[in-house]
């Protein structure tokens, strides 16, 4: 695992950042505290409502920071097999929460787990509603989105005056 010699660092490094920053951007994303990459699923002109798939997110981060470990270590040392195994799992993981997301969600629902405000607004709203939604978030400024990631009281007041203010 030597040949990888001068690139190693270069590439192993960005890997870890990126894919750390991601994983915790994620993490953010599942426990509510980011509303924006949610409501972008509610942008899609669908009939049957899109559901955010948590694990495969978390998945795919947790290959690239495995990745870039990996990269980085065979710099300066060699590596046993055992060292892919979590890298396997990950992705396998990867792949089946993307096959399999149906099956997750009915039998295994605390690996993809949603958000409080995810879960109210999806059974209070309709499909329309929530195409709404999506597109007046994207017109708040920026500090108003990052308030409302922070607050979901003021969120769910928000979001109670975009449906008063579609409808008719």
């Amino acid at each position: 695992m030597r040949s990888w010699g001068v690139i190693a660092t270069p590439i192993g490094i960005p890997l870890i950042l990126i894919g750390s920053f991601q994983l915790i951007r994620t993490v953010l994303v599942i426990s509510g505290r980011r509303k924006g990459p949610l409501l972008r699923v509610f942008e899609a002109y669908t009939d049957k409502p899109q559901a955010y798939n948590s694990l495969r997110a978390v998945a795919v981060w947790i290959t690239v920071v495995i990745i870039g470990v990996l990269i980085y270590l065979s710099e300066t040392m060699t590596l046993p097999i055992a060292a892919f195994i979590p890298l396997v799992l990950a992705i396998a993981t990867a792949v089946w929460a993307n096959e399999q997301p149906d099956f997750i969600r009915q039998y295994l629902p605390f690996l993809m787990p949603e958000p409080r405000w995810f879960v109210d607004l999806s059974s209070r709203t309709t499909l329309t509603e929530r195409r709404h939604i999506a597109y007046m978030w994207l017109k708040l400024p920026r500090r108003t989105r990052i308030l409302y990631d922070h607050h979901d009281g003021a969120f769910r007041i928000w979001v109670d005056l975009v449906i008063m203010g579609t409808l008719g």
